[in-house]
């Protein structure tokens, strides 16, 4: 299906394949396959249960105030709060970008520490489970198009 991005003045954009930043490539050679794995695994269980998804709806025990032990092996690697969030971020993106029914995202405005200095402020992404997203005109081309390049690359992973 289709990653669709909702815009600040409610429009639809479809997400188009994207290449792996290399800073993520790099982070993503510092963790095993098999703890990669185990993270996509765990991430997808909770998304398929769930509407709306941001990363610490994800990584979080429920009450919210330790992580699931199965992300530990990102924190070990990175040692940074930030770094962390954006390698969590990342991982994230891809897994929805991936998923097989149509979720929309857009940036939510999580913190804004003071209104006169926007330098602060934090924005996270936040995606939701659509129905469907328009299928007339140029969205339908271009949901037709993405399927097609979906296919060509699932065909190219089974050679």
């Amino acid at each position: 299906m289709s990653l669709v991005k909702l815009t600040k003045t409610g429009n639809i954009s479809v997400t188009r394949r994207w290449a792996r930043p290399q800073q993520y490539s790099t982070w993503l050679s510092i963790i095993s396959a098999r703890d990669y794995k185990s993270i996509v695994a765990a991430m997808n269980a909770k998304i398929d249960r769930a509407d709306v998804i941001r990363a610490q709806y994800l990584v979080f025990e429920p009450g919210g105030t330790r992580w699931e032990p199965v992300y530990a092996p990102i924190w070990q690697a990175m040692k940074d709060r930030a770094l962390t969030g954006q390698f969590l971020g990342l991982i994230l993106w891809e897994v929805m970008y991936h998923r097989p029914e149509y979720w929309g995202f857009h940036k939510l405005d999580k913190t804004i520490l003071n209104e006169h200095n926007l330098i602060e402020d934090i924005e996270v992404i936040e995606y939701f489970r659509a129905k469907e997203v328009p299928r007339k005109g140029r969205w339908r081309d271009e949901l037709a198009r993405e399927q097609r390049l979906r296919q060509v690359a699932a065909q190219a992973r089974a050679i």
